[in-house]
Parts: C-alpha cells; structure tokens; sequence
C-alpha cells in the first residue's frame, strides 16, 4: 500500500488517512496535502456500504455523548462558579 503526500496524481479515487475523507481526483489533479493511499475502485462497493453502516449504528450513541459531554460541562460550571450564568436580555 503506498501512501501519497499530496501532488499530482493519476486519475481515481484517494483516501486521506488523516481525515478519513474519500477524493476523487480528476487526471493529473494535484491532491491536497495529507497522507493519500490509492483505493481501488472495486474496493469501494465493499467499504462505502460498510462505512455508511457503521455511521448509521454509532450515530444514535454519538448523540448521547454529545448530550452527556454538554449536561456535564454545564454541571461542571454551576459546581465551579455558584451560578448559572443568565442568557442576554433582548432589548
């Protein structure tokens, strides 16, 4: 598997191993920097659905970290200062 950092490029899809994010650069497209591994397009009929999948199963408890991280940090700053500090009025 070689990995590409940025440059020109020939034609096909690119995967950034540092973003996760899937290019598909045109013939002799220079690729943004990052590390790039070149992805077969056959391959993508395997990972894109596995990908999607997985997003799909981990988003519902994404949500409930989310929810837990923000709760805690708003508990966190009522224990820290004594108070809840007030939204702005509207005038």
């Amino acid at each position: 598997m070689k990995t590409i950092n940025g440059g020109k490029v020939e034609a096909g899809y690119y995967f950034n191993r540092n973003t996760w994010e899937l290019h598909n650069a045109n013939a002799e497209e220079p690729l943004p920097e990052g590390r790039y591994v070149r992805v077969p397009t056959p391959a993508l009929f395997v990972v894109a659905p596995v990908m999607g999948a997985l997003f799909a199963v981990f988003l519902p408890f994404i949500g409930f970290a989310m929810t837990a991280y923000g709760a805690g940090k708003r508990v966190g700053e009522i224990l820290h200062h004594g108070k809840v500090a007030e939204a702005p009025r509207k005038s």
